[in-house]
This record gives C-alpha cells, structure tokens and sequence, in this order.
C-alpha cells in the first residue's frame, strides 16, 4: 500500500472533533457575505484542504477551481443566482462570480 493513501483511521492516529467541522462551516457563512457564494466556495475549498489534507498546494488550487468551474456550470444550467457579498456590492464583477 503506498504511504500517501494512509491515513489517521489505518495509523490509529487522532481523529478530529465533529466541532471542528461545525466551526468550518460556521467561518463559511461570512465568508460568503463578504466574498459572495462563489469566491468563498474558491477560497474555503483551498483553505480547508490546504490545513486538513496538507500539501500540495496545487492539489488544492485544482480542487478550488473545480469547485468553482462546477458551480458555475451549475448556475448556468439550472438558471440559479447564489448569494452575492459585499465585494460584488463594491467591485464590477462578471455574472459568474456575482
């Protein structure tokens, strides 16, 4: 088995709290009243894989810009409009990341 598929469940390591999941989420929340939807999906995503799943960094700019390419994809094809935040009030930004 290679050691980059190991983990904290095969090593007997920590395991984290649900509570730290919860306070993800909950720092989630004004990142998207600040960023909006889309920005602070790009920015949580990297944020959060970067310290929970380590490096590489560009594993994790590639899981953020997925992220992001997904939501747009989806907006566009279901005709949704996600929450925007006070950046998109303050700058002029293209329909996809509004």
């Amino acid at each position: 088995m290679s050691r980059n598929l190991i983990d904290a469940d095969q090593t007997g390591g920590p395991h984290a709290s649900k509570f730290v999941y919860l306070g993800w989420f909950l720092l989630f929340m004004p990142l998207i009243c600040l960023a909006g939807f889309t920005l602070a999906s790009l920015l949580f995503v990297i944020t959060f894989t970067t310290i929970e799943c380590g490096k590489p960094i560009w594993r994790n700019i590639l899981l953020g810009c997925g992220t992001v390419v997904t939501l747009i994809a989806l907006s566009y094809a279901l005709n949704t409009e996600y929450p925007s935040g006070l950046v998109a009030d303050l700058l002029p930004l293209p329909w996809w990341l509004r």
